[in-house]
C-alpha cells in the first residue's frame, strides 16, 4: 500500500481540536484527571496562537454556543456514537461561528501541518495548498462538519481525496499517489527506522505497521514483507489471516491478541490495529484512540503519544 489510507480519521481529530479550542482556554472545564482530558488540554494549550485573529465576536460566539450547547465532557473523554455527535456538534460551532474558516490563515497552517504528518512521505503543503483543501471540504462534503470530527463517511473521504487532487501541487500529489518517494530506505525517516529496527530484532507487530506505512516500491516496504529478511508466516509477518478482501479474518487468534496488546499499552499494536482494520469497525475504533485511551486518537500516532506519556 503506497500510503496509510487512513489519514482522514488522524486529520479529523486535529481539525475538532483546532475548532473547539478557541474558547477551552476561557473555559472551566470540569474534567476528570485521565489521559484523555490531559491528552486534550495539552494538544489546545500548544495551539493557542491559532485563535488571536479570531475576532471578539468570533470567539463570543464559540464561548457561548459551546457553554450553552455541548456536553464538554463527553466531547473531550467520551467514546462511541454519542461522543462523536457531540464532537460533530463542536465542529459544526466553529464553523458557524467563524466568518471564512478556509481563511483563517492559523488554522489552516495548523491543518496543513497536520495533513503533512498524516500523509507522509516527505510532503510539504503550503498555506494555500491547506486553504484550498479545507474550502474545497467545505463546500462539497455532504456533511463537512461530520467529516472534520470523526472522518467516518467514505464519501465525504473520496471528496476529501478529490481536494488533495484539486489543490496539491505536482511535486506533493506524486508523493501522494506513491509514483515519487522521499522515504525510501533505513535513515530516511526516524519514525519508519524506529519500526525498522524493531522489524530487525523480530517484532512481527512492527514489520507488518512498516510495510503499511511504506511507500510502494520502497526499502523500507521491501523489508517489511520479507518480515525483516525472513519469509512471511502468512497474509501478515504476524501471521494474522486476511480475507479475500485484504481484511483481517474476524476471530482469528492473532488479531485478537493484537487488541488485547493493544489494550495492554503497546502503541505499536494499536497503530497496526487501526491501519488493517476494516473502515469504522469498532476494532478500527479501539486502535484509534489507542486502546481507548486517546478518543481523538494519538498524535500523530498511538505509539508517539504513549511514549511521550
Amino acid at each position: 500500500m503506497p500510503l496509510s489510507d487512513k489519514f482522514p480519521r488522524r486529520l479529523a481529530a486535529t481539525i475538532l481540536v483546532g475548532l473547539v479550542a478557541a474558547s477551552c482556554g476561557e473555559t472551566p472545564i470540569d474534567l476528570p484527571d485521565s489521559a484523555a482530558a490531559n491528552d486534550f488540554s495539552d494538544r489546545v494549550g500548544e495551539n493557542q496562537f491559532i485563535y488571536e485573529e479570531l475576532s471578539e465576536r468570533e470567539r463570543d460566539c464559540i464561548f457561548d454556543r459551546e457553554a450553552e450547547e455541548l456536553d464538554l465532557s463527553l466531547l473531550v473523554t467520551g467514546f462511541g456514537a454519542a461522543a462523536d455527535a457531540e464532537r460533530t456538534k463542536a465542529v459544526q460551532i466553529g464553523l458557524d461561528c467563524v466568518d471564512e474558516p478556509a481563511e483563517w490563515d492559523g488554522w489552516v497552517q495548523f491543518q496543513a501541518d497536520q495533513l503533512e504528518v498524516g500523509l507522509g512521505q516527505g510532503i510539504e503543503m503550503s498555506t494555500s495548498e491547506g486553504s484550498c483543501v479545507i474550502a474545497y471540504a467545505l463546500e462539497n462534503a455532504q456533511n463537512p462538519a461530520r467529516l472534520f470530527a470523526v472522518g467516518d463517511d467514505m464519501g465525504d473521504i473520496e471528496r476529501l481525496v478529490d481536494s488533495l487532487e484539486e489543490c496539491l501541487s505536482e511535486r506533493n500529489l506524486s508523493l501522494f499517489y506513491g509514483t515519487d518517494v522521499v522515504f525510501d530506505d533505513y535513515g530516511d525517516d526516524p519514525s519508519l527506522d524506529a519500526l525498522y529496527e524493531a522489524c530487525d530484532d523480530g517484532e512481527m507487530v512492527s514489520c507488518d505497521l512498516l510495510y503499511a506505512l511504506s511507500g510502494v516500491d520502497t526499502g523500507y516496504e521491501a523489508f517489511a514483507e520479507s518480515c525483516g529478511g525472513g519469509s512471511p508466516v502468512s497474509d501478515l509477518c504476524t501471521g494474522i489471516e486476511l480475507s479475500s478482501t485484504g481484511s483481517p479474518v474476524f476471530g482469528d487468534a492473532r488479531y485478537g491478541q493484537l487488541r488485547d496488546d493493544c489494550g495492554a499499552g503497546d502503541g505499536v499494536s494499536c497503530d497496526l490495529l487501526f491501519n488493517i482494520s476494516d473502515f469504522g469497525s469498532d476494532l478500527e475504533d479501539f486502535g484509534f484512540s489507542c486502546g481507548e485511551r486517546l478518543p481523538l486518537g494519538g498524535n500523530p500516532d498511538c505509539r508517539t503519544s504513549m511514549a511521550d506519556s
